[in-house]
């Protein structure tokens, strides 16, 4: 007969943390199974019923790898009994899970920019350096032996399900490189729209629209929750009041549903056949009574109507009249990071 569990003085701090960590799990899995729903029309059109592209790969990698980090966690909030050997690994697996959300998260974004930035190689390959150095450290850090790793020193036992619950220290390393590539991208965005705004005389509407299609928020928001987390490090070092850390998997998180959107949003736009409007340079004013929307019928077919407003074709000519391809010639598959159906950089 198997001795019962003898309740430390850490027992109760260690029951309400668990208790958090389940909410915080039903939270993150409530909030994404609901957005995946209120998308799915959208993603069976644009991604399932089109050819495949980087920007639909990246699109089922990036909701693939947030399936696989809610898998993985099932076992900490459902099972009795977890041995032990099993918690080490469940641990490693979600770290090195959400450093996997974290790597598509930062490539979309470093594509993004470097499609705004008409295909400058310049801005592209330091971008995905610091990226995959800041992932590389992030799973070193996370994948090495239990007893060694000086992340896992401070472990309080949670008796009635036989896991440790953690309380790691925030490898800096790899969340300093992080922050500055979400720095960078934010910086060069801002700057590229401000160039866009003042020197091409875009309007504030045009460049809110590029805002919310390019990922300049998602990168905001990333950046935002990497430096709440690392001040967080530096207030309670020791793990100390440790039921704010379950909210670290809400950062990614509001990354892949902000990603998903992004993209659905781009492939849906391609769709409408936007190269016979770059065409002609007539600028058209979608205000005018002579543009209505049958005059873009030809664009606009269903089960598209819904995403080709002349408002929004307007936008795209506009954006691709102001952003002429580099030396007027641009490989289709280089330039078009998102969906090679484009013939025009954004």
């Amino acid at each position: 007969m198997s001795q019962p569990y003898e309740f430390s003085q850490d027992f109760h701090p260690n029951l309400r943390q668990l208790e958090v960590l389940h909410l915080a799990f039903v939270s993150r899995l409530s909030w994404f199974l609901w957005d995946w729903l209120l998308t799915l029309p959208s993603e069976i059109n644009v991604i399932w019923k089109r050819p495949i592209t980087l920007g639909s790969s990246l699109y089922v990698a990036n909701t693939l790898a947030c399936v696989a980090a809610m898998i993985v966690r099932i076992p900490l909030n459902l099972w009795v009994d977890v041995p032990v050997k099993l918690c080490a690994i469940i641990f490693e697996a979600i770290a090195v899970l959400q450093q996997v959300q974290i790597f598509i998260l930062q490539c979309v974004l470093a594509l993004r920019t470097y499609a705004v930035y008409n295909c400058r190689k310049v801005v592209l390959v330091p971008l995905l350096v610091l990226n995959t150095t800041s992932v590389v450290f992030g799973v070193i850090e996370n994948i090495q032996p239990l007893e060694h790793s000086k992340h896992w020193r401070n472990r309080l036992p949670v008796p009635y399900n036989g896991c440790s619950l953690p309380h790691p220290r925030i490898p800096w390393l790899p969340c300093v490189l992080l922050l500055t590539f979400e720095v960078a991208v934010g910086a060069l965005m801002s700057a590229r729209l401000l160039y866009l705004l003042r020197v091409e005389g875009y309007s504030l509407a045009q460049v809110e629209y590029i805002v919310y299609r390019d990922g300049l928020v998602e990168s905001a928001v990333m950046s935002v929750g990497t430096t709440v987390l690392l001040i967080y490090d530096l207030v309670y070092p020791t793990g100390n009041s440790a039921s704010f850390r379950p909210m670290w998997g809400f950062v990614p998180l509001i990354g892949t549903i902000a990603c998903k959107r992004m993209l659905l949003n781009l492939r849906s736009i391609t769709q409408c056949e936007i190269g016979s409007i770059i065409g002609d340079q007539k600028h058209v004013d979608p205000t005018d009574a002579h543009n209505t929307q049958d005059n873009f019928s030809d664009i606009a077919e269903d089960p598209w109507d819904e995403f080709c407003s002349p408002q929004i074709d307007d936008l795209e000519r506009s954006t691709a009249q102001s952003i002429p391809l580099r030396g007027g010639k641009c490989d289709e598959s280089e330039c078009v990071i998102l969906d090679t159906n484009l013939p025009h950089t954004y």
